[in-house]
């Protein structure tokens, strides 16, 4: 074995250029696909960190026609009461709550939980102890579990947290326990700490559903059995409080399917791509081993001549390419390290499961199991041609490989001819991707999101008990940052658009019979908002001065809300009821898309802050210079105010904007690199066919100009052959784009994923590239000696 393999690497070292060749551009498949394999494995084949997870699913609470799936706590009572297939039920709700009595105040990300949580993960304390029943008892629910991270980060790992008293919402908690590394990655991987959900008037109707349900069930129970007694008990709901129960039933959904439902077509997707890419560069390297196949025909064929069997021929030719392919592969992992890395901070924090990613021994296996079998795909071709030469040709003196190159030319043709049609299907998916990006980017998301930065502050009602507070606290932090250099005008919002955050009110229209209860988005904004925010005023007035505390209460609405409902009449001078009371419609602001371009714009209603203060808002500011650059100093004057306002989502508009759109921007970009990768294997397959087939023509194309043909004629020949072959590729290219681009439907934005232009435009840009690739070993055709030319062999 030893002694093979070193013939076959002395065999590789005396064609250090061929060698170097074919090791990168596997590196480059091999690297890719590793990369793209890591990711699927940790998102949709690996199950989940918590014992037995085959048995975790999500339980929704599903409506015919309402998206919301979640539970209110007197249904999620009832199910966990009910419930014979569940060995455990229980919610959780996802907040924001201001963390004093530390060193780093902070607004942290916080889960509040029924009973049971942790039981239903089968998560253990790793310090300390986690919620008992008694700690959902009123008077004894204000403790707190911690996250293994905010144990570390924010109390240096101290073991002396539990039993710490802190504050939460300005009340004190009580640390009970902290959690092990990786218990957070469920609900939320960036949760810092669990608290007990608290039961108030509000949250225990019925119609209030605020609790997202996740169960275990019962070892033995199937999911057939466990979502058919799940269907009865929703059935019996309905029928006893069918006021907020009717036509609403209960669905159950295997966690892991849960978590990865809205992106597993992506990755799939992405597979198939990288699959792709590795297709073309086996064909680049089945080519390579062709040229060389062709330029050993003597010498496998004395080999053969002295007695050597086919299978040693195969096996030692094979030999040499999975040994190419292995080298290759090591190249491929480092490349690998580097590619998931980069995959992991592109991502979108859309993408589950992302802090377990990493290249571990299963993935090393997968990359050692793909550059052998990419070595064998590769070299099998190339091989078993090699190994049948014709002997009586082949030994003839000045004859060695004319048989095995005219053999071998339609195969490098093929392969070249496939690696076109494969770059051209997935150039043709990126370019679609590209369109629908751009399309996506120029939706009028109805409000001018250049140089605006903004800040959200929690007002700490224990210092500010009165709304009148509020409203001053507030028009103090706008005085203040309108007075920074560069602060062209400053405003409050109770929320940004494209933040993820909704507030939904119900309303009723005043003295109108014939409309029920409906609900619109709700936000409160001082008068300069919508000058700060670019956003116009199609009718009536804005928010001024005289709309303060006291006055008489006015509202503003949008145009998707006036069209709805006043669709033949002014809804200026109308009322609605809100909260309990009577608002006059004194102005059509314009539509903004509050959740993104591809999300439907909804009713929405702005009040001004003064008469409907809120206790968590945003400070925003238009600048005249970059706003990221005065983020800080916007930050100081808020501190200057009051310095212990907790602060956080200090960010520009432009990258709420870029946010919005993270997902669709990094489909875009992977299947980019990845088509931008196919092409660049590609010309150099379609160089590397020609410039062969010119030096292996080299005596003919010499005879061709002795006889005084022309070389513009010598170039029009060679570009009339690689003609043929790249129309063959583009042609078999469209014909399989048109049958697998309906797959990226649900990625397209206002794109047709046949559009004409982009394939028209495809194949016209890949045309181009090809004969580009053929240009130089064309050029290098016509200044052939036709002296030299005669004496070659």
């Amino acid at each position: 074995m030893s002694r093979y393999l070193s013939r076959t690497l002395r065999v590789l070292r005396r064609r250090p250029a061929f060698t170097l060749a074919v090791i990168l551009t596997l590196a480059l498949g091999i690297g890719a696909n590793t990369a793209i394999f890591t990711l699927v494995d940790t998102v949709l084949l690996r199950p989940l960190p918590y014992p037995e997870p085959d048995r975790l699913v999500r339980v929704l609470r599903t409506h015919p026609t309402a998206a919301y799936t979640a539970f209110s706590y007197p249904d999620l009572r009832d199910v966990r009461a009910e419930s014979s297939a569940f060995g455990e039920i229980a919610g959780f709700s996802p907040a924001r709550w201001f963390l004093s009595g530390v060193d780093n105040p902070a607004v942290l990300p916080v889960a509040r939980v029924t009973e049971g949580l942790f039981a239903v993960l089968g998560v253990r304390p790793q310090l300390g102890r986690l919620f008992s029943p008694e700690d959902f008892e009123a008077g004894r629910n204000h403790v707190m579990v911690l996250s293994h991270e905010a144990w570390q980060n924010r109390f240096g790992g101290d073991p002396d947290v539990v039993g710490r008293s802190l504050e939460l919402r300005e009340e004190a908690f009580t640390v009970i326990g902290v959690v092990p590394p990786g218990a957070t990655r469920y609900p939320d991987p960036e949760i810092e700490i669990w608290v007990p959900a608290t039961t108030s008037e509000n949250s225990l109707y019925r119609g209030s559903r605020w609790l997202n349900a996740i169960a275990r069930m019962k070892a033995g129970v199937t999911l057939d059995e466990a979502a058919s007694e799940a269907r009865v008990i929703a059935e019996r709901l309905a029928v006893e409080y069918p006021d907020v129960n009717s036509e609403r039933t209960i669905t159950l959904e295997p966690l892991r399917e849960h978590m990865v439902a809205g992106v597993r077509t992506l990755f799939l997707v992405l597979l198939a791509a990288v699959g792709t890419v590795l297709l073309i560069a086996c064909a680049n390297v089945a080519n390579l081993l062709l040229v060389q196949a062709t330029d050993r025909t003597r010498e496998v064929a004395i080999r053969v001549a002295l007695g050597a069997e086919r299978r040693r021929v195969i096996g030692q030719l094979l030999g040499e390419s999975v040994i190419l392919a292995l080298l290759g592969g090591i190249a491929g992992v480092t490349l690998a390290l580097w590619l998931v890395d980069a995959f992991v901070s592109l991502s979108p924090e859309a993408i589950p499961r992302q802090t377990e990613i990493e290249l571990d021994g299963r993935i090393l296996g997968f990359a050692l199991l793909l550059s052998t079998l990419t070595g064998i795909a590769a070299g099998m071709i190339p091989a078993l041609q090699a190994s049948t030469p014709n002997l009586a040709g082949t030994l003839k003196e000045g004859d060695d490989r004319a048989g095995a190159s005219r053999k071998s030319r339609r195969l490098r043709g093929a392969l070249a001819a496939a690696q076109i049609a494969l770059s051209a299907i997935l150039l043709i998916g990126a370019g679609l991707l590209i369109e629908s990006f751009w399309r996506l980017n120029s939706v009028d998301r109805g409000f001018s999101s250049e140089s605006v930065v903004t800040a959200n502050v929690v007002v700490p009602s224990s210092r500010y008990p009165e709304q009148d507070d509020v409203v001053r606290l507030f028009d103090r932090l706008v005085r203040n940052v309108e007075e920074l250099p560069g602060i062209a005008e400053a405003a409050i919002a109770s929320m940004m658009p494209l933040t993820g955050h909704n507030w939904c009110n119900d309303f009723t229209l005043e003295g109108r019979s014939d409309t029920e209860s409906d609900c619109a988005e709700f936000r409160a904004v001082s008068p300069n908002y919508f000058r700060a925010m670019g956003i116009p005023i199609h009718a009536g007035r804005g928010f001024g001065d005289r709309d303060g505390r006291g006055a008489p209460q006015v509202t503003i609405i949008n145009r998707t809300m006036a069209r709805r409902f006043w669709p033949d009449g002014d809804p200026l001078g109308q009322r609605l009821i809100m909260f309990g009371e009577a608002w006059e419609v004194v102005g059509i602001a314009g539509d903004v898309r509050q959740f993104g371009p591809q999300r439907d714009v909804k009713p929405t209603t702005y009040m001004p802050f003064a008469q409907r203060p809120v206790t968590f808002a945003n400070v925003l500011a238009r600048t005249s210079t970059d706003p990221e650059a005065l983020a800080p100093a916007v930050r100081e004057e808020i501190r200057a105010v009051d310095r212990e306002l907790p602060i956080y989502q200090l960010t520009t508009l432009e990258s709420l904007v870029s946010s919005s759109v993270a997902e669709p921007r990094f489909r875009m970009a992977l299947l980019a690199a990845l088509a931008a990768l196919a092409l660049i294997l590609a010309a150099i397959g379609i160089y590397s066919v020609i410039a062969y087939d010119i030096r292996q023509r080299t005596r003919e194309l010499g005879i061709r100009i002795a006889l005084g043909a022309e070389r513009t004629g010598v170039v029009r020949l060679v570009l009339s052959q690689a003609a043929v072959v790249i129309a063959i590729g583009i042609g078999a290219g469209l014909i399989g784009a048109l049958a697998t681009t309906r797959i990226l439907s649900g990625f397209l934005f206002g794109t047709d994923p046949v559009d004409p232009l982009i394939f028209g435009g495809v194949a016209v840009f890949l045309t181009a590239v090809a004969l580009l690739a053929t240009v130089v070993p064309a050029h290098r055709a016509t200044r052939v000696d036709p002296v030299k030319a005669l004496r070659y062999e």
